[in-house]
Parts: structure tokens; sequence; C-alpha cells
């Protein structure tokens, strides 16, 4: 994913304090019966724009518009199974990982385990 050079001149010369100002805090997803239910949640990610090597959060929907405006980092959201049977769970969450990939390269290290938050049927 390309970003502007406006973009790209803020996140580079934005010191650490700015960035902690902040306070990213990882936020983990509790399916409740409706997100069954629907056999799906969606899962938020972000990571500093320019730093792909930089640690991933998984952040809640809420804290997405705060981080948006900021344009310090950028946002990844993903579709996550949460029903059906192990294959078909872990078939559709690798295919929503690899969708990302392009904007966020090490994603699929965040979230080793497909089956997370699974109820198998």
């Amino acid at each position: 994913m390309a970003i502007d050079i406006i973009t790209y001149i803020r996140a580079k010369s934005t010191n650490s304090d700015e960035i902690s100002q902040l306070d990213i805090k990882t936020y983990i997803p509790t399916p409740d019966e409706s997100d069954y239910a629907v056999g799906y949640i969606v899962r938020y990610f972000l990571q500093k724009v320019n730093d792909s090597d930089a640690t991933i959060y998984e952040i809640s929907n809420y804290f997405q518009d705060v981080v948006e405006s900021n344009g310090l980092y950028k946002i990844q959201s993903i579709k996550w199974r949460i029903t059906g049977t192990p294959h078909d769970i872990m078939d559709s969450n690798k295919k929503s990982i690899s969708l990302a990939l392009e904007n966020m390269p090490k994603l699929s290290l965040y979230l080793p385990n497909l089956l997370q938050f699974a109820k198998i049927k």
C-alpha cells in the first residue's frame, strides 16, 4: 500500500512521546451468541504507517476512529469466521488474512491460531 508523502513525513518526524500519548491497548474480542449466530466477527488491527515491521495491535472498533484521525497508523479489518467445521473455519480465516497481507504483511504472525474463538459444528 502506498502512502502519501505528507503522511510519511508526519509519521517519520513524530517522536515516540507523541505516539505513546495514544495509549494503544490491545483488545481481545469476546464473541457473544449473536456473533456465533452470524458466524463471524470483524477484527481490527493497527500498525505504524511507515514501518511494516512495527508491532501490530488488535483494537476495538471504537478505537479505530480515534487512530484514523491521527494519521500515524494504518488500520486493517478482517472478517474472522467463528462457526463451522474446523476445515471450513481455518480455510476462511486463512483467506481473510491473505487478503489483508498487502496492507499489513506480518498480520499472519499475529494470528497463528486460525480456530481462535471457534465454535465447532
